[in-house]
C-alpha cells in the first residue's frame, strides 16, 4: 500500500497544484486584460492630448488673427474719428465765420446808415452854405 498511498498523495498534490496553476492562469488572464485596457486608455489619452494640442494651436492662431483684425479696426476707427472731427471743426469754423459776419453786419449796418445820413445832411448843409455864401 505504500505505493498506492504515495500515488494517491501525489495525485492529490497534482490536483492541488493544478488548481493553483488554474488560479494563477486566471489571475494572469485578468491582469493581461487589465493591462490591455490600460494600454488602450493610454493610447486613447495620447490621441486626446494630440487632438487638444492641435485645437489649442488653432485657437492661438485664431486669437492672433483676431488681435490683428482688432488692431486694424482700431486704427480705422481712429482715422475715421479724426476725419469726422476735422469735418466738424471745418463746418463749425465756417458757421462761426458766417455768424460772426452776420453779427458784425448787424452791428455795423445801423452805424453805416447813420453815417450815410450824417454825410447826406452834412453835404446838404455844405451845399446850402456854399450857395448862400457865394452868391
Amino acid at each position: 500500500m505504500n505505493g498506492r498511498a504515495e500515488a494517491s498523495r501525489l495525485t492529490e498534490r497534482l490536483a492541488v497544484m493544478s488548481a493553483i496553476a488554474d488560479e494563477r492562469t486566471n489571475a494572469i488572464r485578468t491582469l493581461e486584460a487589465k493591462l490591455e485596457l490600460a494600454l488602450k486608455e493610454t493610447r486613447d489619452t495620447g490621441f486626446e492630448v494630440a487632438r487638444l494640442r492641435e485645437r489649442e494651436s488653432a485657437l492661438w492662431q485664431k486669437l492672433e488673427e483676431q488681435s490683428r483684425q482688432s488692431a486694424a479696426r482700431d486704427q480705422l476707427l481712429t482715422s475715421e474719428f479724426e476725419n469726422i472731427a476735422n469735418r466738424i471743426l471745418k463746418t463749425s469754423a465756417a458757421e462761426l465765420s458766417d455768424s460772426s459776419q452776420k453779427a458784425v453786419a448787424a452791428l455795423l449796418d445801423p452805424l453805416r446808415e447813420r453815417i450815410q445820413e450824417f454825410h447826406a445832411k452834412w453835404k446838404a448843409v455844405m451845399t446850402q452854405k456854399a450857395a448862400t455864401c457865394c452868391r
